[in-house]
């Protein structure tokens, strides 16, 4: 199995890349520091190839309602388009437990959370929404 790490460089992906290395799963680590831009889309074709799962670990650098659902939404466009070219089988996306639910819905932060979760639903890659408590 080969996983490729939106994000690999950042605290949650660098804990999860070694977490996968040490059982044995090979992975791509994304990040700006890779060479790979998931906003532009650079490095992103040729960093997907083989891989069978993506783990988006991205955060937003912009907490705002319009930058953070752009980034959110962007990030995930770029990954289902190369994902499919490169015959992605899954794609799995870290999220918040309860985001968008009652006054945090709010809050521009999770609002692009909220649009994350709701693009990566709807594309073509069969995707998971894992959520963590904050």
């Amino acid at each position: 199995m080969k996983v490729f790490i939106a994000g690999g460089r950042g605290r949650v992906g660098s804990r999860l890349e070694d977490n996968l290395e040490t059982k044995g799963i090979e992975v791509v680590s994304g990040g700006l520091e890779d060479g790979i831009d998931v906003i532009s889309g650079k490095g992103l074709s040729e960093a997907l190839v083989g891989v069978d799962t993506i783990v988006n670990v991205l955060n937003s650098p912009r907490f705002d309602a319009e930058g953070a659902i752009s980034f959110f939404e962007g990030a995930i466009d770029n990954l289902t388009v190369e994902g499919e070219r490169a015959g992605v089988r899954h794609h799995i996306v870290l999220s918040i437990v309860g985001v968008g639910e009652g006054d945090a819905s709010e809050i521009g932060y999770y609002l692009g959370k909220v649009a994350q979760e709701k693009a990566v639903r709807s594309a073509s890659i069969p995707a998971t929404a894992t959520t963590v408590t904050c």
